[in-house]
């Protein structure tokens, strides 16, 4: 007796419509689950370069004016996962000895303050990330000792990047800082207010460092601390982590990432449509496939029962139908590997995502790797092993002398 492998070979070979029909059925299931695969990974890659671009992050504030945010509570949540930038921020006033400022309606000259804001990173957060203010000369990284004027400020007081101004506390303590750059408003039709106090007025603002404000407010403290998040995605994770550890404290957390949220949401919503796709196509496959080798199956009950009446057992019949269409299923991955290799390359294309104007957001260049080869390829072998089993339920469990009785 021929042996099933060659009798399955023999059979695809011979049956050239059938095996034609079933490849093209894998291929386009085979190709629309790896070229699914490759977008679904590059939606998430792109999702990972807008959650870095977004800023998310979880802003630590206070709710009692009289309690700061002391460096012992940031330190108790800056060690936490996904946590890769924090920015204190804090705020004072003070005089500066030797300068005029501009001072508010029937404001004492002697009573005029500057009012400071201090940032780790004056790039994040603070004006200058919203553009609202405009760096003119130097630099925005001031250091611990370094402070940003208005140029309004500088110029009715003669000083320009370099100088040093000496700040004076409540206590009388001076503090000697270095200009290390100077600003203007985006808006040159900025007004202030007529009975703005001078540490109100817009020109009075200075930025610094929030050491230096601490120095210059003799205490150490913040009124807010921004953690940003390397995976805005788990920002709830983080913030819950964040509540548990605050609990005991009057402090409280709220979240930023609309910007993320607003960026995303479109691929996050393609992705979840690729996925159903990818799942339609498979179950739909499975039935095709099912119902196609359940009626060729039935096709071939005169076969299975000649076998049957030789001595062939089940196992063997059963292999000789799993190996046909395992033939077909090689044969159609081998071909769409070789398609990959043409189609891959195309879904190359830049996507802009509006809203992130400083860098282009690109979906990655697609690759399949040798792991998604193996399990898109092993996803199909349970497939098939499943549908040629239900196939042949039906056709084992017959008789032979059944089958030929009822043969005309």
């Amino acid at each position: 007796m021929v042996n099933y492998d060659k009798r399955a070979y023999r059979y695809v070979t011979r049956k050239r419509k059938k095996s034609i029909l079933l490849g093209i059925i894998f291929m386009v299931a085979i190709l629309v689950g790896s070229l699914g695969t490759i977008l679904l990974q590059s939606f998430d890659a792109t999702i990972g370069q807008i959650g870095q671009q977004s800023q998310a992050k979880i802003i630590l504030s206070i709710t009692d004016a009289e309690q700061l945010i002391l460096d012992e509570h940031i330190s108790n949540l800056a060690d936490a996962e996904n946590i890769s930038f924090l920015n204190r921020i804090n705020e004072t006033t003070s005089f500066l000895q030797g300068f005029e400022i501009g001072v508010g309606y029937n404001e004492n000259l002697e009573d005029a303050k500057v009012r400071l804001q201090g940032f780790d990173d004056l790039a994040r957060g603070s004006l200058f990330a919203r553009e609202v203010t405009v760096l003119t000369e130097g630099t925005l990284d001031v250091g611990e000792n370094g402070v940003i004027l208005h140029e309004m400020l500088a110029q009715s007081n003669e000083v320009n990047v370099g100088d040093t101004i000496v700040f004076q506390n409540e206590n009388n303590n001076e503090i000697t800082a270095k200009i290390q750059g100077l600003y203007t408003y985006a808006d040159p039709l900025m007004e202030n207010e007529r009975h703005a106090l001078s540490m109100f007025r817009f020109e009075n603002l200075i930025f610094a460092h929030p050491v230096l404000v601490n120095q210059i407010q003799n205490e150490g403290g913040y009124i807010e601390a921004h953690f940003y998040v390397t995976d805005p995605r788990i920002i709830q994770e983080v913030r819950q982590t964040f509540e548990e550890i605050i609990r005991e404290s009057s402090l409280e957390t709220r979240i930023s990432d609309v910007l993320f949220q607003r960026l995303s949401t479109p691929l996050l919503q393609t992705a979840n449509l690729v996925t159903m796709i990818i799942i339609i196509t498979g179950v739909v496959t499975a039935i095709v496939i099912s119902l196609l080798l359940i009626l060729w199956s039935l096709e071939r009950k005169k076969e299975v029962a000649l076998l049957l009446s030789m001595g062939e057992s089940k196992l063997a019949i059963f292999m000789q139908r799993f190996l046909e269409v395992v033939i077909i299923y090689l044969v159609s991955f081998f071909i769409v590997v070789i398609l990959s290799m043409f189609i891959y390359p195309t879904i190359t294309e830049m996507v802009q995502v509006e809203g992130l104007e400083w860098q282009k957001i690109s979906i990655n260049e697609p690759g399949f790797s040798v792991q998604d080869t193996i399990r898109i390829f092993m996803i199909g072998i349970i497939t098939l092993i499943i549908t040629v089993s239900i196939s042949c339920i039906s056709v084992l469990r017959l008789k032979p002398k059944k089958v030929f009785s009822s043969i005309d």
